[in-house]
C-alpha cells in the first residue's frame, strides 16, 4: 500500500473513530484502533511495510509521540513486526489467531469495532474522566508551560545527596508514609511559606500531593457536591477546568480584564458559586495581576456566600 493511500485511509478512520468529541478516546488510542481495525479487515494486508513514524506523523498531522505510542502497542500485541534496519511490517499471522484472510479479517474487524465502543459501558463520570485525560491538545509547543529544563538540573549533586541519605536510611521510610506527606518536608514548606510568602501556616496544615491536578481534584471532591456551580476565569487553565468538570460541577466562565476576574453586576447579585477558581498573582494564560480592590471584593463575596 502506498504511504499516501495509507495516510488517507487512517485519516478517514480517525475521523470516524472520533465520534462524540465529549467521550472520544485519546488520539493515540484512536490511531491504534484505526490501524488495528484496518489490519483485521484486510485493508492493510499482511507483509505491508508501514511508513516511518516521522512520515506518518507528518501525513496525519499528529505528534510523533502519538504515532509511536500506537505503533508500539500494536507491535507489542503482535499485529506489527519491527525488523531492525528494514522497518515495521504488518504481521503475517495475527496473535493467537493464525494466518489472516480477508473474509476472516472482516469478522474480526466487527469485533474490534465493538471493542472500540467499550467506553460507553463506563459511567457518565468514567466517560468524562476518560475523555479529559491527557494534555497534548491544550499545550502549544515549544513554549509549553510546566516543561522543565532538565539540562540545568544539578544531577551530580542530586546523586551525591541520594547516596548520602540512602547510607543512613531510616527504616520508617520503608513503611507507609504519614498522612499528609513526609513531615520534615511539610515543616520545611511551612517555614518557607512563612518567611518568603508571609503565609501564617503550620506543618500540620500542609498537605503534599503529586501536583496541581491532584490538588484541584481533591479540593473539588472534598468541598463540593455534584451539580454545584463553580466560577472559573475566561480564559482559564485547562487543567483546572477539567478537574472541576470531572467532579461534576457546573462551570460558569467569568471574563478577565486587566485587574483579573471581572464578575458582572448580575454575577455579584445573583451568583451562588460553591467555588471560585482564580489565579490572582499571575493569571493563566494572560498574565494579569489581580488588583487589591478585586481581591477584596472576591473575598467579601465568598464570605457572604
Amino acid at each position: 500500500m502506498r504511504p499516501l493511500a495509507l495516510s488517507e485511509l487512517l485519516l478517514t478512520e480517525l475521523q470516524r473513530a472520533e465520534g462524540d468529541a465529549a467521550v472520544a478516546p485519546p488520539l493515540n488510542r484512536r490511531l491504534y484502533l484505526s490501524l488495528r481495525g484496518a489490519i483485521l479487515a484486510g485493508r492493510i494486508t499482511a507483509g505491508v511495510q508501514l511508513p516511518s513514524t516521522r512520515d506518518l506523523a507528518r501525513d496525519l498531522n499528529l505528534s510523533r509521540n502519538t504515532v509511536m505510542s500506537a505503533i508500539n502497542q500494536l507491535t507489542a500485541e503482535g499485529y506489527l513486526t519491527a525488523r531492525q534496519g528494514s522497518g515495521t511490517f504488518v504481521s503475517e499471522t495475527l496473535p493467537e489467531l493464525g494466518p489472516l484472510s480477508p473474509a476472516r479479517g472482516r469478522k474480526l474487524a466487527q469485533a474490534a469495532s465493538a471493542d472500540s465502543s467499550s467506553p460507553r459501558e463506563l459511567s457518565q463520570r468514567g466517560q468524562l474522566l476518560t475523555a479529559q485525560s491527557g494534555s497534548a491538545d491544550f499545550e502549544v509547543q515549544p513554549f509549553a508551560p510546566g516543561e522543565i529544563e532538565f539540562a540545568e538540573f544539578p544531577i551530580q549533586l542530586w546523586q551525591k545527596l541520594q547516596a548520602k541519605y540512602w547510607r543512613s536510611l531510616d527504616r520508617d521510610l520503608l513503611d507507609y508514609g504519614q498522612e499528609g506527606g513526609y513531615m520534615p518536608l511539610r515543616v520545611a514548606i511551612a517555614q518557607y511559606l512563612s518567611l518568603s510568602r508571609s503565609v501564617r501556616v503550620t506543618a500540620e496544615q500542609v498537605l503534599i500531593t503529586s501536583g496541581t491536578q491532584q490538588s484541584l481534584d481533591l479540593a473539588a471532591r472534598l468541598l463540593t457536591d455534584h451539580g454545584d456551580e463553580a466560577w472559573v476565569e475566561d480564559p482559564c487553565y485547562w487543567g483546572a477546568r477539567r478537574a472541576l468538570q470531572a467532579a461534576g460541577l457546573k462551570l460558569k466562565p467569568v471574563a478577565v480584564d486587566l485587574e483579573g476576574m471581572a464578575p458582572s453586576a448580575a454575577d455579584w447579585q445573583q451568583g451562588r458559586p460553591r467555588l471560585i477558581y482564580v489565579t490572582p498573582s499571575h493569571q493563566y494564560p494572560l498574565g494579569h495581576v489581580m488588583s487589591l480592590q478585586r481581591r477584596r471584593a472576591l473575598l467579601q463575596f465568598a464570605a457572604q456566600q
